[in-house]
């Protein structure tokens, strides 16, 4: 969000004049400029304060507007840090798959798979046929035992 599009939202939000949030954010920036280390929402008497004294504009007003530009600045960096995690749980998740399969790919004895499938599969004549796997002695191992994973 530009400067242009907070000065907009702040407007809409608070019912004041573009010109008037405009002449508030510029004194908060001053405010800023001047007191470097307290910006932050904590500080709001002292800011409103400022901006009233230097814009002739009511604090009620200066309080209002900076309450709605603080709660906005908070839900902006709030979505932001939301996707960041989305991304990053993504990320570890496609990192996590892949170390996974290079993983079992290593562990399968690819030459005992091909014989299996070759001598227990047999292909299917008609389609309409239910798809039956003739495995040797199904109780006594798995799939993954005959391939000695």
């Amino acid at each position: 969000m530009n400067n242009t599009q907070t000065i907009k939202t702040l407007a809409a939000q608070t019912n004041e004049a573009i010109q008037t949030v405009e002449a508030i954010l510029e004194s908060y920036e001053n405010y800023c400029n001047r007191n470097i280390t307290r910006y932050s929402r904590k500080h709001l008497a002292a800011i409103t304060e400022f901006i009233a004294a230097e814009t002739a504009l009511p604090e009620e007003t200066c309080s209002k507007v900076m309450i709605h530009f603080f709660d906005l600045v908070k839900n902006k960096n709030l979505k932001g840090s939301f996707k960041m995690k989305k991304l990053a749980v993504i990320t570890l998740a496609l990192i996590t798959l892949g170390a996974t399969s290079q993983i079992v790919e290593k562990n399968i004895d690819k030459e005992e798979v091909k014989t299996i499938v070759t001598t227990n599969l047999k292909e299917q004549d008609d389609e309409l046929d239910p798809i039956y796997f003739q495995h040797d002695d199904d109780k006594n191992s798995s799939l993954f035992e005959k391939i000695r994973f």
